[in-house]
């Protein structure tokens, strides 16, 4: 038997943080048709359950094609049963009457779902479940159980975490694999010498704090459980950071750029971070970088986070405006070494180039 474990669709983001109009259309279109090309791998690869672990949407205002999308989509694949667990962003709710028969919830208590010898379970949590709950989950140690949560894995319950997942409480539950959703990376591990749980991470990134990798998690399960996590992103975000310490033009830190990112697909979305110190008389022309980046790649932006290099004795006994600045800073008590460093850093710069 074939499994699909996946979470956090998040059908429906507005993706317009980085990306304009257009764009953000596109993106979202290609979040909901990442969704589509997952059905359609389940299909050809005799997959008989899709698991969803919550957030298959963004908000509860979702927009009526996106919901007639999903129902058509689930209804068209009958020999596939989706199971949905709800997430902290799924406020929207299916009317019963709506959904086709494929298409199979959890509940604020233990629903089981039985294929052979392989039971499935799931719990709706919220901020303020309990974790002895989990005292009446029921699996029967000779099949194969897959339990689905959403939530944060800690090792132990604590208030201070919102959807808590305590994984001491779900030891010796008979419970085979724990799928988890709400980390939008893909992580593995174990609870117990028989639980393994993993996230599967988002199908389809949407920002800057979803770089790398993304997919989903395929079990296949005879006598027990063997898992692999599949890429199927159809665009990556990555950050890439490029150190220009060495530079002495605008040119020399656009060959720098691009000897960083030979590897990277121009279907990508990417963020150059500018991190090193530098002469003074550089001219970093982030504009011009900026617009080469994004002839080159889906999206693209620049960050200066890159230093100048500054020899404060010299400047220490300069007879100047800079002179008097520096030692002014260097004087002050009321100021950490760190402090003082990037204040003579962007002071130097607004004294030299009259910006920031």
């Amino acid at each position: 038997m074939k499994i699909i474990h996946t979470a956090d669709l998040h059908l429906d983001s507005k993706m317009e943080t980085y990306l304009t109009k257009e764009k953000a259309k596109e993106r979202k279109l290609e979040v909901r048709f990442a969704f589509q090309r997952l059905v359609e791998y389940a299909s050809e690869n005799n997959v008989q359950v899709i698991i969803i672990s919550g957030d298959m949407f963004d908000t509860k205002n979702i927009i009526s094609s996106t919901k007639n999308f999903v129902l058509n989509l689930i209804g068209k694949y009958s020999n596939i049963d989706f199971l949905v667990l709800k997430g902290n962003h799924d406020e929207y709710e299916f009317e019963k009457s709506e959904c086709p028969p494929n298409l199979k919830f959890f509940a604020n208590e233990f629903v089981y779902y039985n294929y052979g010898n392989v039971s499935i379970s799931g719990l709706n949590l919220n901020k303020y479940y309990l974790p002895n709950n989990f005292d009446l989950l029921s699996f029967d140690a000779n099949r194969i159980n897959i339990l689905c949560l959403h939530g944060q894995a800690s090792n132990f319950f604590s208030e201070n975490i919102d959807y808590c997942i305590p994984l001491n409480a779900l030891k010796n539950k008979n419970i085979d694999y724990l799928a988890l959703g709400h980390i939008h990376s893909f992580e593995s591990g174990n609870v117990d010498n028989r639980t393994i749980f993993a996230y599967s991470g988002i199908l389809e990134p949407r920002g800057f704090d979803e770089c790398g990798q993304k997919g989903f998690i395929e079990l296949d399960i005879n006598d027990h459980i063997s898992c692999r996590f599949v890429p199927f992103a159809k665009r990556c975000f990555e950050h890439i950071k490029v150190d220009i310490s060495n530079a002495s033009s605008a040119n020399d830190i656009q060959q720098l750029i691009f000897s960083c990112m030979q590897n990277v697909s121009s279907e990508n979305l990417i963020k150059v971070e500018l991190v090193g110190e530098f002469d003074l008389n550089l001219d970093k022309d982030l504009d011009y970088l900026e617009k080469v980046l994004n002839e080159r790649f889906y999206f693209a932006k620049v960050i200066d986070n890159s230093t100048i290099k500054v020899d404060y004795e010299r400047l220490k006994l300069d007879v100047s405006l800079k002179g008097e600045f520096v030692n002014t800073v260097l004087n002050s008590n009321d100021l950490t070494n760190e402090d003082k460093t990037k204040i003579i850093t962007y002071g130097i710069k607004a004294l030299t180039k009259g910006e920031i």
